[in-house]
């Protein structure tokens, strides 16, 4: 199928160290087990030594669990795929019984050999649903419904670890890759494609069922978990944040900047919140009534309470705060794609007269990680003296207070940072009140 002249012993089949996201299992082809998503792997609680688990299957050389190199920031193993007489081919086998996800995210570390395709592109299997590779200038290519699509705006460096998630959309038959390049766990990814990449043509599969990498690399943080969002061209960039089980969170919405009716909790906005969320867990919004209580029910935001306002009417941009309350369970992550916040409109800051709020405003910030005394500033140019900012950090508000020239953490001036997409309480100390000049701090 690729054989290059016979010479397997530096390639990378088809996906260069990557992944091929494979669809249909065949009749008859059976293993040892299956693993059922969300699923997370490091590699952490394997032996040293040749990988034997039995949700993955090895063929063509060996896949070994190593402790050099790994990745900083996902434990101390990883896992080193080497080339036999043939390329290499993992496979991690997923159980679909239960129905299995449309929509789905799939993230993992690697230090990729790139594959060497002035002889030709590998040949794509026709039960592949997205695959992509890596070639040995850092070329990202990618199949594309029925063609080879080739990414000109990113080159990777093929000697450092890369980050590498994909979305899979089988309700569209879209998917769209993100990279990121600085070796940095947990990072913000960026998309490589403009428009989504279609579903090799011809694929008929409804859920995931097989995740493969082939060829010489090492591969580390395999992640695969639920996504609930569209693939939107606008969407760039790509954050993930950990919701924790029986916790609090006090963040921000999703950074898009949607319109009615998909910027309340009933629309694509509230598609986007579910994401890290089990059914039984809570947002609660802090608004102009007061508190305003949603539990996810087998998938859809519901009201709690009689004073809550419907889901579908409560809208939300993205300087709105949002309390998130995890139940029990397992920490999952949540995957966001964010776009380029410009333009917002200004919010209004209620003061102490305004009966169900007296004073207390839950907020976001909407932008880069910015020092709260910075040069631009944080848009509060109305604030009174006394007007404090809680901002959540170890499990206790930090509080800062404004003396009329600068925010100030005690006596002290504030050296405080504010981060992309966290929430905080602004409490105004007196009546009246004041907009956020949100649009003049970009």
């Amino acid at each position: 199928m690729i054989g290059m002249n016979g010479n397997y012993t530096w390639l990378i089949w088809l996906v260069c160290f990557l992944m091929i996201i494979f669809i249909p299992v065949f009749e008859g082809e059976l293993y040892a087990s299956t693993v059922s998503l969300p699923y997370a792997n490091g590699f952490e609680s394997y032996a040293l030594g040749p990988l034997s688990a039995g949700e993955w299957t090895v063929e063509n050389g060996g896949a070994k669990v190593t402790n050099n190199p790994v990745m900083t920031g996902l434990g101390s193993k990883s896992c080193k795929l080497t080339n036999g007489v043939m390329p290499v081919v993992l496979t991690l086998n997923v159980n679909t019984s239960g129905g299995g996800y449309t929509n789905i995210w799939c993230r993992f570390y690697a230090r990729p050999t790139g594959y060497d395709d002035a002889g030709g592109k590998p040949t794509n299997n026709a039960d592949n649903v997205c695959v992509f590779y890596v070639t040995t200038g850092g070329v990202i290519k990618a199949y594309n419904g029925t063609t080879w699509w080739t990414n000109t705006i990113i080159k990777l460096d093929t000697n450092k670890w890369i980050g590498f998630a994909v979305h899979l959309n089988y309700k569209d038959s879209l998917w769209d890759l993100y990279v990121s390049t600085n070796q940095t766990f947990g990072e913000n990814m960026q998309k490589v494609n403009t428009t989504p990449l279609q579903f090799s043509s011809g694929v008929g599969s409804t859920s995931l069922q097989k995740i493969r990498f082939s060829g010489e690399a090492v591969v580390d943080g395999l992640e695969v978990t639920r996504g609930f969002t569209t693939n939107n061209p606008s969407h760039t960039t790509l954050a993930t944040k950990t919701r924790y089980a029986n916790k609090y969170e006090l963040v921000g919405v999703p950074l898009y900047k949607y319109s009615s009716p998909n910027d309340t909790l009933s629309g694509e906005l509230g598609n986007a919140i579910k994401a890290g969320m089990n059914n039984g867990d809570y947002v609660k919004i802090f608004y102009t009534n007061g508190w305003n209580v949603y539990q996810l029910n087998a998938g859809v935001w519901t009201s709690v309470g009689g004073g809550t306002i419907p889901p579908s009417d409560l809208h939300l941009k993205p300087t709105s705060g949002v309390l998130y309350q995890r139940g029990s369970g397992t920490n999952w992550t949540a995957y966001y794609m964010y776009e380029t916040m410009t333009g917002l409109n200004n919010p209004t800051i209620y003061g102490t007269d305004t009966s169900s709020m007296r004073g207390w405003n839950m907020c976001a910030w909407p932008y880069a990680n910015r020092a709260v005394n910075g040069g631009s500033g944080l848009g509060f140019s109305s604030a009174a003296v006394g007007d404090r900012i809680y901002l959540y950090r170890n499990n206790q508000y930090l509080r800062l207070h404004w003396d009329g020239t600068q925010w100030r953490n005690g006596a002290n001036v504030s050296s405080d940072t504010i981060y992309e997409g966290e929430g905080f309480w602004y409490f105004h100390k007196t009546s009246g009140t004041f907009q956020w000049n949100i649009s003049g701090v970009e």
